[in-house]
């Protein structure tokens, strides 16, 4: 295999090919993936920074915003339930990592939001956020909205099938909203598990 289809291959299956130039070399001596590499970077910081930026991308990405008349930082503060000064500082942060860009009275997704969860420390901190908003819309749930939960007991190993169980279906989750076209709607999925 040459080395342009190995990278290509790598871009193909990871979508990091930036990565491994930069875990090889000194990525700025390389023009045709500095560029690239260092919009990445900026965007895994973006979703730590702001974690708001991640549910205000998927947002700009469905028919309901596109086909709305609504001015597109009140329809995201508005469905995210967060101020429209926050809102817009994070809104100009996205812009500013070059992920969206503003086209005829909307802002348009240039490119998609990576985040990069191998630090345990700064990935729980995402998680910590996301369950708090989580917790938050319980206070108030939408129509689509659904919260459940069990209180239980049972053997250790029906405890790691239940387990499994979750992770598989938080695959198979993940699997549709990959293969979803044209988004209509954005939501928030969050799954917890816990041995007391």
């Amino acid at each position: 295999m040459s080395q342009p289809d190995f990278f290509n291959l790598v871009q193909a299956i990871t979508g990091r090919v930036t990565d491994l130039v930069a875990a090889l070399v000194d990525v700025t001596r390389v023009p045709s993936a500095a560029g690239v590499h260092a919009a990445r970077v900026a965007s895994r910081e973006l979703a730590f920074a702001e974690p708001w930026s991640s549910a205000i991308l998927t947002l700009f990405e469905t028919r309901q915003y596109r086909g709305s008349r609504e001015d597109s930082v009140a329809f995201v503060a508005r469905r995210l339930r967060i101020s429209h000064s926050e809102c817009e500082r994070v809104i100009q942060q996205i812009v500013l990592a070059g992920l969206l860009a503003p086209r005829r009275g909307k802002y348009q997704v240039k490119r998609t939001l990576t985040v990069d969860t191998r630090d345990p420390r700064r990935a729980a901190e995402l998680r910590q956020h996301w369950a708090r908003a989580a917790s938050e819309r319980l206070q108030h749930p939408g129509p689509r909205d659904l919260f459940a939960y069990n209180v239980f007991a049972v053997r250790i190993a029906d405890f790691e099938r239940i387990r499994e169980l979750l992770k598989q279906s938080f695959r198979q989750a993940r699997s549709l909203v990959a293969a979803s076209e044209q988004p209509e709607i954005s939501g928030l999925l969050t799954l917890g598990l816990s041995q007391f």
